[in-house]
């Protein structure tokens, strides 16, 4: 097995969590899953301890600024991305977080705005590409199913859960103005004025599209099956997915059967807020769960009710906030 750092970064109320495979001599993969927080100063500081100069595969989650904001301070330290990995998304929703304030030229052009090397957008089809399509060059969309080798002949995979939107309040009408805007429209002042008038519409709480993302053993190869099924390595990142609901719970338990029993680590969604679990995920093998929040922020994250109920399930709850050190799952 190649050595193995994984980390959760001290950055407060945001998102920042990487993984450094060093495969041989020759060869390491550096993964980011979104690179964001409310708390700037502690961002900046946090990005200069990264590993790597150059990230093999950046996954955004969404496009909220928790989430997301240090990605151009990584670029403007002198970091590259070869792979931008990001949910795929309708017009209607990019138009949404620009009534939100969120950069147009990000949404619209965001491989340029990011200067990624590539772009994959992952969609929540149930289609599955060929198995090497992660590896091969040029944008692609993905489907969710895919297991996704990080590099030739190594069993670890990435595999991704994508929550699709759901918006109500727009009339035909709307969406199909929506639908039809281009990045040159936004040239237009009148342009946003339309687009913050429709967002109106809509209820305060919109679930944006979300990915979600297994990193672990490829559960195909018996011999790492077999050999991590005491350490249970995986990890599973998830956002700020709602994960209340039976219906998308089933489907999101489902979606990660096959994975289950090799995910030991757990990063509970949106800083640990009660509005986003009902329950713990006791389908799945985990040992540790992660919330990354804010020293007493002013969302009251994390719920003393998340806690309490992994605690219940003997699962042990690790809160990062800025004032922690350093995670690092392997110590």
């Amino acid at each position: 097995m190649c050595y193995l750092n994984r980390c959760f970064y001290p950055i407060g109320q945001g998102s920042f969590y990487s993984e450094m495979h060093r495969i041989d001599n020759n060869n390491s993969v550096f993964i980011i899953y979104d690179c964001g927080s409310d708390n700037v100063s502690d961002l900046e500081r946090e990005i200069r301890h990264i590993p790597s100069t150059i990230i093999d595969f950046l996954i955004v989650s969404h496009y909220h600024e928790d989430h997301i904001n240090g990605i151009k301070r990584l670029i403007n330290n002198g970091v590259s991305i070869k792979t931008l990995i990001v949910p795929k998304i309708t017009n209607t929703e990019k138009c949404i977080y620009v009534a939100e304030n969120a950069d147009y030229n990000m949404l619209f052009d965001t491989q340029n705005y990011f200067s990624a090397s590539r772009m994959i957008e992952v969609d929540d089809s149930d289609e599955i590409s060929q198995e090497n399509s992660f590896l091969q060059t040029g944008n692609i969309v993905l489907g969710h199913k895919n297991r996704n080798t990080i590099h030739d002949n190594y069993p670890w995979m990435l595999k991704f859960f994508v929550d699709k939107a759901i918006y109500s309040g727009l009339t035909i009408q709307d969406v199909k103005y929506l639908d039809q805007i281009s990045i040159k429209d936004f040239s237009n002042r009148e342009t946003i004025k339309s687009i913050r008038v429709i967002y109106k519409k809509l209820d305060s709480k919109i679930n944006k599209t979300s990915i979600c993302m297994y990193s672990g053993p490829n559960p195909k190869n018996k011999e790492w099956q077999y050999h991590h099924h005491f350490y249970r390595p995986g990890i599973l990142l998830n956002g700020d997915i709602d994960l209340r609901k039976e219906a998308l719970l089933t489907k999101y338990v489902d979606h990660f059967l096959d994975e289950s029993n090799l995910i030991g680590f757990y990063g509970i969604p949106h800083h640990g807020s009660h509005e986003n679990m009902s329950r713990a995920m006791t389908e799945f093998s985990i040992k540790k769960a992660f919330i990354q929040s804010g020293y007493l922020n002013i969302h009251g994250h994390p719920s003393q009710t998340i806690i309490n109920m992994h605690k219940l399930q003997n699962i042990k709850i690790k809160i990062i906030n800025e004032k922690s050190d350093r995670i690092y799952l392997e110590e």
